[in-house]
């Protein structure tokens, strides 16, 4: 896309710059920001140049909440991380730190919220059992 800036971790352009709608354009900072712990429903409202009510509004149109789906995106993040035999050593709050959750215990309800797992479910999975559940 022309006209996207990155300093950094934050977002230089404007929300025109984006193009799209409200929810695809918070949906881009999410995954481009997930790992930022800054990352809120208001960081992405002032990036975004609306309010936070607009924001809100345009997600529960969508039928999912701001803050939820931040947590999703992490949660698949981390899944993904988990599950690769790479990041075996990797402790499970190491992981949360690098898929932005404040803590080991957040990342532990947002795998078990987002797919019914948790983290030493994931890492005691087939690969093909991974894969089905990461889709």
């Amino acid at each position: 896309m022309v006209g996207l800036h990155h300093e950094g971790r934050g977002y230089g352009g404007t929300s025109e710059e984006l193009g799209g709608s409200v929810v695809e354009q918070a949906m881009f900072l999410i995954r481009e920001n997930y790992a930022d712990r800054s990352l809120t429903p208001s960081w992405l409202a002032e990036r975004l140049g609306v309010s936070l009510r607009t924001l809100q509004r345009a997600f529960t149109a969508q039928g999912t909440g701001v803050a939820s789906t931040i947590t999703q995106v992490r949660a698949e993040h981390a899944s993904e991380l988990l599950a690769n035999p790479v990041h075996r050593r990797t402790t499970v709050a190491e992981i949360a730190v690098l898929c932005g959750f404040g803590a080991p215990g957040d990342l532990r309800r947002a795998l078990r919220n987002t797919f019914d797992v948790g983290p030493s479910d994931l890492r005691a999975q087939t690969p093909g059992l991974r894969h089905r559940m990461t889709v």
